[in-house]
């Protein structure tokens, strides 16, 4: 049995701590260290139909996720800055398949192999370092490289115009979501306008991601116009952000034409429209249009899906609703609610909440329940999940 990297993640994890503790000790430190640890549980229950008694058939698996972060930043001088970032989980319980989950795990690198990952029979685990960039500042221009995030997304749950690192919103215990191994440069021109540039690493032409990204203000409303390769695509898109009197309007749309003779062309476009009323009640209601989507596919492919800038939902047209309330400074949640109109009517429901326990301590729920509409609604699937996070 491999122990080397159960070895090194419990020895990170222990360890974490103590150099917060260490750098407050020496507040004259070049390094700043920030991060957290968090404890995920989670209940999912499968329900299978049963073709000989004509019933349903019920499993529940349980699985704990041990996740800890490490941001260290050093300042180099007065233009230049350095970023990195290690990740740490070890996941263990009923495991579909620990092989599977080392390779999903295995999916967090870039072009550059900057984890480590092992598995056996009931559990796996990964340590990656998913952030590693200089930010290097010359006046009006800013440049990064390296493992970095690069947000070109406007939308709260699609970005059509993340070309280089999409994400899957369903994956709630990844806030910092994922990198990718690149040059990015900006240019600013004015007080509200930037271009930027952007390409990441390949070797390969096909695979190659790389655009041109110009933001502007106009009339209260800001925009932005993207040109780009994405994977032997090319990418013409853009989007906005601004409000109607009190109500927050933005929105993102692509395109993406095939270079080589196959390949499908793929259109998205999403709208979204949000308000906080004075009781700090938080309110979301858009739109997603995928070209690339089915209309009736399963909605178990939600759980298992292949996410990209061009295919960003496993259904062609889909509603969401969500909002968002503090009900006093230590307890808030909320409910996010998908609907993807279809002959399934596949369905996505979302509650969570939070409760602050102590100073840097957060306890949270949330659920995640698929349903589909064959004669009746059924829900095939539900997620439960509960999260002790420290934060340092």
């Amino acid at each position: 049995m491999n122990n080397r990297l159960f070895k090194i993640f419990l020895l990170i994890l222990f360890t974490s701590p103590s150099l917060l503790f260490a750098q407050e000790e020496k507040k004259d430190s070049p390094w700043e260290v920030d991060g957290y640890i968090k404890n995920l549980q989670s209940a999912s229950i499968i329900n299978f139909p049963n073709l000989i008694t004509g019933g349903v058939d019920k499993i529940i698996l349980s699985s704990n996720l041990i996740h800890n972060r490490l941001n260290f930043t050093r300042t180099i001088g007065e233009k230049v800055v350095f970023h990195s970032s290690l990740r740490n989980r070890f996941l263990y319980g009923d495991l579909e398949s620990p092989q599977r989950m080392k390779e999903q795990f295995e999916q967090g690198n870039d072009y550059f192999d900057l984890s480590l990952e092992s598995s056996q029979d009931s559990w796996a685990a990964q340590t990656i370092i998913d952030r590693l960039y200089l930010d290097i500042y010359l006046g009006d221009w800013e440049m990064s490289i390296g493992r970095q995030r690069i947000n070109w997304g406007i939308s709260t749950f699609w970005n059509s115009n993340d070309i280089f690192n999409a994400y899957n919103f369903t994956d709630f215990d990844y806030e910092e979501r994922p990198g990718s191994d690149a040059i990015l440069i900006r240019k600013y021109i004015g007080f509200t306008s930037s271009i930027e540039f952007a390409i990441a690493a390949t070797d390969d032409i096909k695979k190659l991601k790389a655009g041109l990204l110009y933001k502007f203000n106009l009339k209260n409303y800001d925009y932005q116009i993207l040109a780009g390769l994405s994977e032997n695509y090319l990418a013409l898109g853009g989007g906005w952000s601004g409000a109607i009197k009190q109500v927050g309007f933005k929105g993102e749309f692509n395109t993406f034409s095939p270079l080589g003779t196959t390949g499908d062309p793929a259109n998205s476009l999403s709208i979204e429209f949000d308000y906080i009323n004075k009781k700090a009640l938080y309110f979301g209601l858009g739109f997603l249009y995928n070209s690339l989507g089915e209309a009736d596919t399963n909605i178990l492919n939600l759980l298992d899906f292949d996410i990209s800038a061009r295919n960003l939902y496993p259904f062609k047209t889909t509603f969401f609703f969500s909002m968002n309330q503090s009900f006093n400074p230590i307890i808030s949640g909320g409910l996010s609610f998908l609907y993807s109109p279809g002959e399934a009517h596949a369905t996505f429901v979302s509650p969570n909440l939070n409760v602050s326990i102590a100073q840097n301590w957060d306890l949270a729920f949330f659920g995640q329940i698929v349903l589909d509409k064959q004669e009746k609604y059924t829900s095939p699937v539900q997620g439960f999940f509960l999260r002790l996070k420290l934060s340092f």
